[in-house]
């Protein structure tokens, strides 16, 4: 197979998965690393038509804890992509050995540009210390279309910079992108 063979089929290959996969999306990717304590690895999509919410965050500390969100559970999370770089995802924490297991959290996640060392940041947003709250529920994803914080009792904000790796928000034309509030 001559050269030109081989760079026509990879492009037609490229392009057939993207068709199948419902073509671009509006999503949170990266592996990245937060005030040189705990590391993040996301794949969060949007839903958008007939494409669903999917994707996960997995969070671990160098002494072994870790948690996860599944973002294919739409009843208690969720994925919102901005048109200015940023992204509002949230909810349960289904997994995991952390004492953040059953609680609902949400984070701001600030794609500021290349290289991500030091120029992403965000926030994470723990909306309350109760376990399974519905309350919570409610209030993370409100917060994720609004970005308002509910102001329940023992909420709770930190902030954080990309300290290594990088942190992607990737904005798909023409797939509702709209301004953050």
């Amino acid at each position: 197979m001559n050269r030109y063979s081989l760079i026509t089929l990879t492009a037609a290959s490229l392009l057939a998965a993207t068709a199948f996969a419902g073509g671009a999306a509006n999503k949170v990717t990266g592996e990245f690393t937060l005030n040189d304590a705990h590391h993040r690895l996301v794949s969060a999509h949007e839903a958008n038509g007939e494409h669903p919410q999917k994707g996960f965050l997995l969070s671990w500390t160098d002494d072994g804890t870790w948690f996860e969100m599944d973002f294919r559970d739409t009843e208690n999370t969720c994925v919102k992509v901005f048109a200015d770089g940023q992204a509002r995802i949230g909810g349960l924490v289904s997994d995991g050995n952390a004492p953040q297991v059953g609680r609902y959290f949400g984070f701001l996640l600030v794609d500021a540009g290349e290289p991500g060392l030091f120029v992403d940041h965000g926030f994470t947003y723990r909306v309350s210390t109760e376990y399974w709250s519905e309350e919570a529920r409610l209030a993370v994803l409100e917060w994720c279309d609004t970005g308002e914080l509910a102001g329940l009792a023992n909420q709770a904000i930190w902030p954080y910079v990309v300290t290594d790796g990088n942190l992607q928000v990737h904005n798909a034309p023409g797939k509702g992108m709209r301004k953050a509030e």
